[in-house]
Formats: C-alpha cells, sequence, structure tokens
C-alpha cells in the first residue's frame, strides 16, 4: 500500500468499519486498517518468497446493477474531506497497534516515511485495480467471485510455464479487460491490475509464488477427497463464462504429471466451485492433489434466458413467458442475464453524457445488461404496449439465448482439436486478431511467419468501413466442420459461415486452409465493419461432426 499523490492515507475498510455519528459534519474515528499498518505486517514476515493479493481498492458495497462495485461513495480516507477541516481519525486501537510493530522492527516515524516510498518491504503486491478505479465482484452462474481473483487464479491452472509475475500481470490485466466490456459495454469502466515491489529487486521478474512449478500440464479441476468411488473436486480451472455447462453429467478425465489419461469422473452435482463426482474406467489408486482435464460438458437442457422484469412491467410476464426458453423473474434476484425496463429521464441524460448516438426515447421499453448499460438497439418508442414491445423484441432474445449457448460450448483452451483462426482486413494492411488451440499434439500457430506463441487475444480496434475476412485451417489428420458465428455489439448473433441455404456444409480436410466468406462456398458478400462503436465477438467453431442445429 501507499499514501496518494494528495497526502491522504489509504485503508481497508473491514466489514464492521462504520463512519462515526454525524459524519461529515462532526469528525470521528473509524476502525479502519491503514496502508502504514499493512506495510508494517508486510514488513515483519521473515521472507522475501511472500505474495499479497489485493482484490480490492475502493471498499464497500455500491451496486450497479448486480455487479458489486467496491466503491463506498464518501470520503474514504483517513484526512480531511474536500469541502470542510472535518477529518476521520485512525481508532487509538490502530495507532497503538502501529507502535508496537514500529518497535519491534526498530524504526522510527521518518524510518517508516522514507522506506514506504520505496514500495512492498518484502515480496509481491498484486492488486485488483489501480487506487483511482474500482474493483467490481461478479456473479458466474452461482459463483460471486471478484473478477481479478477469478481470473488470476484459472490463469495460474493453466499456464504451467512458470511465467514471471509481470507476464502473468499482463495477460491477467488483458482478461479482466474484456471480461469488464461484457458486462459494462457502454460503460467505459476501467480496471486495470497493477503489481508493485520493492525499488533494486528483481521480484518482478520472479515465477508466481516465487516456486517452481511442479506442475507440468494445464488443468480444470483437481481432486481433494476420495470415499471409495465418490471423489469431491474443485473447479478453479474453468472459465467463469463457461462454469454452467459443468454440472450434473459432465465428464473430467483424471491425468498424471506427464498428462496421461488415468481414469474419469462424472459430476454428479456441483455448487459453486466445488462439485462431487463417481470415479469412471480408473486405472490406477486416485489421491487427493490429482489432477482433471476436461472432457465433455453437459449443457442444460432447459437451458434459459433469465429475464429481469421491472416491477412497472409486470404485465410483460405472461407475453415474455410464452416465448420458449425465457424465464421470468424478479429483479430481487442477481442471476438473470438482462432487465426489460423503460428509459427513464436520469437515465436518458446519463446516455446523452456519455455521447450516445441513438438516443431512446424517455418511456421506452428496452433491453439491459445485468450491469444495468442498454442494449443497443433494443428501445422502442415511448408510449409502446407492453405486448408490443415483447413481440418486437422477440427475434433479439432468441438470437440473445442462441448466443448465450454457444459460448457455453467455447472451449479454445481445452480442445485437442488442432485449429488456427485469423481475422485481417482484405487488403492486407491489418492482422486483426488471431488465436487457436493450444492443447492440440500439432503446432497451433496459423502460418509459421505469423511469430505467434501460444493462445492470443490480440483483437485490435478496427476503423468503421473497414473490410475484413476470416482465415481458418485445420491442421488435423481428418476433415473438420466450420462454423463461423458473429455476435454483434447489440448481441444478435448471426451465422456467417456455412451460409444457411447455400447447402455447402462440407468439411474442411487436414491441412486445407479457407477464406470465409469465400465465393466457392457460396459465400457471395462482403463483410464490412459498420454500425454501433462497441465489442463484437467472432466465434469459430470446429467440430468433427456437422454443427447443425443448436436450439430446438
Amino acid at each position: 500500500m501507499r499514501c496518494s499523490q494528495d497526502g491522504q492515507v489509504i485503508t481497508i475498510v473491514p466489514v464492521d468499519s462504520i463512519l462515526p455519528p454525524g459524519y461529515p459534519n462532526k469528525e470521528g474515528k473509524v476502525n479502519d486498517i491503514t496502508g502504514h499498518t499493512l506495510w508494517l505486517l508486510m514488513q515483519a514476515i521473515n521472507t522475501e518468497n511472500v505474495t499479497f493479493i489485493l482484490d480490492s481498492c475502493h471498499s464497500g458495497g455500491a451496486r450497479k446493477g448486480i455487479l458489486t462495485v467496491r466503491l463506498r461513495h464518501g470520503n474514504r480516507e483517513l484526512n480531511r474531506t474536500e469541502n470542510s477541516n472535518i477529518q476521520l481519525l485512525a481508532s487509538p486501537q490502530e495507532q497503538e497497534y502501529q507502535k508496537q510493530l514500529m518497535s519491534r522492527l526498530n524504526l522510527t516515524a521518518s524510518d517508516l516515511a522514507t522506506e514506504r516510498k520505496k514500495g512492498v518491504p518484502k515480496g509481491i503486491m498484486l492488486a485488483a485495480a489501480r487506487t483511482d478505479q474500482a474493483a467490481i465482484d461478479a456473479s458466474f452462474g452461482d459463483t460471486a467471485a471478484g473478477i481479478f481473483t477469478y481470473i488470476l487464479t484459472r490463469y495460474l491452472w493453466q499456464q504451467t510455464g512458470g511465467e514471471s509475475v509481470s507476464q502473468v500481470m499482463v495477460s491477467a490485466t488483458a482478461t479482466t479487460d474484456r471480461i469488464l466490456r461484457e458486462y459494462f459495454p457502454t460503460a467505459g469502466l476501467l480496471q486495470q491490475p497493477e503489481f508493485n515491489t520493492r525499488e533494486g529487486s528483481n521480484n518482478s521478474q520472479q515465477a508466481v509464488y516465487f516456486l517452481k512449478p511442479d506442475q507440468k500440464i494445464p488443468a480444470e479441476a483437481v481432486v481433494t477427497q476420495v470415499q471409495g468411488n465418490q471423489v469431491d473436486l474443485f473447479l478453479g480451472g474453468i472459465d467463469p463464462r463457461t462454469l454452467e455447462a459443468f454440472g450434473r453429467g459432465a465428464i473430467l478425465t483424471l491425468v498424471d504429471g506427464e498428462g496421461k489419461e488415468r481414469g474419469q469422473v462424472q459430476i454428479e452435482s456441483r455448487q459453486e466451485l466445488t462439485a462431487k463426482g463417481k470415479l469412471m474406467q480408473t486405472r490406477s489408486n486416485i489421491a487427493s492433489g490429482t489432477l482433471l482435464q476436461e472432457r465433455s460438458r453437459a449443457i442444460p437442457s432447459n437451458l434459459t434466458l433469465r429475464i429481469g422484469l421491472d416491477a412497472s412491467l409486470q404485465q410483460a410476464k405472461q407475453a415474455l413467458e410464452a416465448i420458449k426458453r425465457i424465464e421470468v423473474v424478479s429483479l430481487e434476484q442477481t442471476n438473470f442475464h438482462y432487465i426489460l425496463g423503460r428509459i427513464s429521464p436520469i437515465y436518458h441524460q446519463q446516455l446523452q453524457q456519455l455521447k450516445v448516438k441513438k438516443l431512446p426515447e424517455v418511456g421506452s421499453i428496452a433491453l439491459f445488461s445485468p450491469a444495468l448499460d442498454l442494449v443497443p438497439d433494443s428501445a422502442g418508442i415511448a408510449g409502446e404496449k407492453v405486448t408490443d414491445a415483447v413481440e418486437r423484441l422477440r427475434p433479439k432474445l432468441k438470437s440473445l439465448l442462441a448466443a448465450r449457448l454457444v459460448k457455453l460450448t467455447l472451449n479454445n483452451s481445452s480442445s485437442r482439436l488442432s485449429v488456427a483462426a485469423a481475422m485481417e482486413a482484405v487488403d492486407g494492411s491489418q492482422l486483426v486478431a488471431e488465436s487457436f488451440t493450444v492443447r492440440s499434439a500439432k503446432s497451433g500457430s496459423f502460418s509459421q511467419n505469423r511469430g505467434v506463441r501460444g493462445l492470443t487475444s490480440n483483437a485490435q480496434k478496427i476503423k468503421q468501413g473497414t473490410q475484413v475476412q476470416f482465415l481458418v485451417q485445420n491442421n488435423e489428420l481428418v476433415p473438420l466442420y466450420i462454423t463461423v458465428l458473429l455476435i454483434s455489439v447489440d448481441g444478435t448473433l448471426t451465422v456467417l459461415s456455412p451460409l444457411p441455404g447455400t447447402g455447402d456444409n462440407s468439411p474442411v480436410t487436414p491441412g486445407e486452409k479457407i477464406q470465409i466468406p469465400d465465393r466457392n462456398r457460396g459465400e457471395r458478400y462482403k463483410f464490412k465493419v459498420a454500425g454501433e462503436t462497441g465489442i463484437a465477438e467472432v466465434l469459430v467453431i470446429a467440430t468433427t461432426t456437422p454443427l447443425t442445429k443448436l436450439i430446438d
């Protein structure tokens, strides 16, 4: 921890710390943990090989939609407020504890001030966000977690090469940003994880947790307990966005330290990140600590799109439930995918401030993300009947449901099929993005001259009007069926290849590279970037059998 540039003291706010009575008109003491105390506690540890993780920045529990933002409005620091001389002070117990630590460490107040400027005293500190940013908690299915903590933990399960802390944080930052953009597509919220080490140390180049990794393979889960043929699992390596597909019926492969199969486990139940399963086809005794890799998922047969309904639109409940696989839930719940509500005058002003080009009318009915961001092109006109609004939104709801189902199947980090894909400008001026599977036995590189290592996620901003094309290469020894889908900024799902009605669903032969759109495959169109500014996703799906029908 460190002091902010304006000299205010940054603190950790425990759950039992409340603002004093009469604040901000009266000064008072709070039970916060100051940065000075945290620094002293770090200094007192008798080793350099220690990692501190703070999935917090501002403290508190404000909410944006169903997401918890670690920010409490008002002055959160032990110093003067902006508009008065009223102060928040550390509690007597906090001050006394600091004195005891300083005496134990033989430090004066001047020594402490000098040493703190050099950074953390021992090891390394990983923080979820900068001191001027908020850290976000999100609900991934039935699992609530700090976004940074979940992303960092999963990354360490999947990357086993002993990457340095600085390398890990680059990837964790990029993934955190991508998750935030999904939840906050129009808010422009930034959460940039960072790390801090002592001046002159090389701790940023050390492996995470200062340990030489003895795990040679990536994994999705680990056995925590074995009783007969029943096992308990921890699912820490699973992508949070696909966790819902790892319920009853999903199968994981037990592997040894070399990645060789030792048996299988079929999940019987799951609660958040813990699961119970049954051993299948085991070839040796299984002990706690055995790793597991994904084998097959179990997407629920009753998968639905859950819509939180604003209290003023209760008459829409019957019309929504008449749409297959649409489930209406109360806004009091936190596990929904979209909200059906109205554009209020205040919200309309907020959209104006965000300079949204297509401003909806006040009072119009629209869809919103769980974080209360407007779904583009979902608003109607003021005075629209509720039943008419539901009917108007029917195609979009079906498209959003299809996109949800497709995302549950994505497994580019665990698939053993060797496939590479890239998106580039037609004129060859820009390689927009490229990606490939990393667990296949063969090299996943799209082409030898790309110089790509590992799974990439290097999507770049594309100017409107740019014409792009997609390149997909089958590096397998068997034919593969390739499907390319586009999830646009407003959540609409469109099939780019093979085009419906063309009749060309022929497989891509081993070693073959195809271009999409391809006139030889009946794809007589051009793909040009246009429409609303935002994040769009292109999904390349490779299967050994044709992907013909997703939703009945």
